[in-house]
This record gives C-alpha cells, structure tokens and sequence, in this order.
C-alpha cells in the first residue's frame, strides 16, 4: 500500500478509478475492458491519466497488441486488490450499521443530570440492543453542546442549550433550581451551593432583593455535594429539583420567603441532524424523549 498511501496525503484516487484500473490489467487491452466497465474509451483513458498523475507515476505501456504494465503499475495491481476489498468491507459495515441497531454512541450530560436521567433508559436501551456501545462523559451543558456541534459527542442532554444551525433540540423535561432545605432543620444560617453552576448568580440577585442573607456560604465543587450537606442539616442549598429529590432517607424541602426564589430551566435532547441517519441513532434519540418527556410533572408532586 506505499505507493497508493503516499500519494493519497495530498490526492487521494477515486476507487473507482482503481477499479477501471484493474479491469484494464485483467483484460490486457483498454477497448475490451471499456466494453467490460460499459464506458466510452476516452472516458476510461482519462480515469488512467488521472490514476497516473495521484501516483505520480507511469502505470501501463501502450503497444499496438494492447497495455503491459510498469514495475509500479504490477505493485499497484496486487496492492490495489487489497484495498478494493478493504473498501467492499468498509461499505458494508457502515451500511449494516445504518439499517441496524449497532453501533459505539456516546452521551454527554452533567453528573447531576445524569443521576437523575441515565437510568430511565439506558438499561432498556442496553438490555435490548447488545449490538449498542455506550460511552457517557460528564461535563457541563454548554461545554456538552460545544462537543456534540463539533462532533466529539453524539448525543446531549443538556440544559437550557444554545440554538445551532447544525443541532436538532428537544425539549424533555422542566426542572426548579432554587432553595432546599432538610426536613426538621433550625433556622439556617449557611448557605450551600456550586459557585460553577450557571442558575447561582440569579439566584443570589433575588435573593439580595429579597433581603435574604446568611451569616456563612460554603462553595462546593458539585451539585451533589451540596445536597449532601444539606441534607445532613449543615445550611440551605442552591439545588436542581432534580437533585435535591434523590434524598429520600431525608427529604429535601423547597426553602424561601413567600416570593420564590428559583430559576426554571429547560432540559433538552441535543444532537447533530448526522446523527438520526442511521437506525440506532434513531432509536436512541427516540428512547430517551419517550422516557424523559414531560416527567417536570412528576417532580412538581413531589415538592
């Protein structure tokens, strides 16, 4: 494969060319092989030039009896088989995996996000399909979204994501980010919360125009952290709904003067249009909006 490698970094030759090429060896003359491949003469000649000047090299030896090849034109001839076959393989693995449900996808979301989502459909989605792989990195949503646009994710479940001419966005679920409180605890005089958390700052404005204050604030470095604490009756959180619901050996309870202090957010599926054209990234797109839809519902009882 040197030959055809080291010309393809900078003019990769079409396939087909390749082929037209080997008919051409086969039949050892170029008017019996363009009756072969169904193609005028000239046409074939030119897809042989062409072959020549990405190889940079002389391929075959026109005599009056018919084509003889050079020394590149028999390395190319027994490389190329190889690579035709190669290429045979490779079509038909990709099409099997558009028409099937295989394949390695991966969906980022926020841990916390994750907690509460990934297990709504991923053990159906696994139990059902052995043929699917999963990968499933954490990151925040606005970092998720950037990956998912310049190809590194396949799929996102992301909150509040930005539009994106490349990106198709559903809406799943609305979640309250606001303050929580453990069930049974005194007068709080802490406030818990993950400084990274893109809710906080407008939650601490209306909470500065509410006239709330708390005498301590411990930062912490994730959403779970803080409802841990919280629970443990250190202080009020700044929490997900979605979040603060998961303690139920201690239920969480929405903290607040009379006038909420919260901000609502959207949760959404986010993915590149790329991505439903195959069979399982339909299915999987399809999956997570049947389990995820509509549960905001859910989590409004349970406040």
């Amino acid at each position: 494969m040197i030959l055809i490698y080291t010309a393809a970094m900078s003019n990769v030759p079409a396939i087909s060319d390749v082929t037209y090429f080997l008919e051409v060896i086969r039949t050892g003359n170029l008017s019996r092989a363009a009756d072969r491949l169904k193609l005028r003469q000239s046409t074939l000649s030119i897809a042989i030039q062409r072959l020549e000047r990405s190889l940079g090299t002389k391929l075959l030896i026109r005599s009056r009896t018919g084509v003889k090849c050079t020394k590149a034109g028999m390395r190319l001839a027994s490389e190329a088989k190889i690579l035709i076959e190669d290429w045979n393989r490779i079509q038909m693995h990709v099409r099997r995996e558009e028409s099937e449900l295989q394949g390695r996808f991966s969906i980022g979301c926020h841990e916390a996000v994750g907690l509460f989502s990934l297990q709504r459909f991923v053990p159906e989605l696994l139990s059902q399909n052995p043929g699917i792989e999963l990968t499933i990195p954490h990151s925040y949503s606005r970092f998720v979204t950037e990956d998912i646009i310049s190809y590194r994710l396949d799929f996102g479940i992301v909150v509040n994501p930005v539009k994106h001419p490349d990106l198709i966005i559903r809406p799943l679920y609305e979640d309250d980010v606001c303050l929580w409180i453990a069930k049974n605890a005194d007068k709080p005089s802490v406030l818990v919360y993950d400084p990274s958390t893109i809710e906080v700052n407008p939650i601490l404005d209306q909470m500065e125009k509410t006239g709330m204050k708390f005498a301590r604030i411990i930062s912490v470095g994730s959403m779970e952290t803080a409802a841990s604490l919280v629970a443990a009756k250190v202080g009020v959180g700044i929490l997900p709904g979605q979040v603060a619901i998961r303690y139920s050996d201690g239920p969480l309870l929405p903290y607040g003067p009379n006038k909420k202090v919260g901000v609502r957010v959207n949760v959404c599926l986010a993915y590149r249009f790329e991505t439903q054209k195959t069979r399982a990234g339909q299915h999987i797109a399809k999956l997570i909006e049947q389990r995820l839809t509509g549960i905001s519902t859910q989590l409004r009882k349970r406040n």
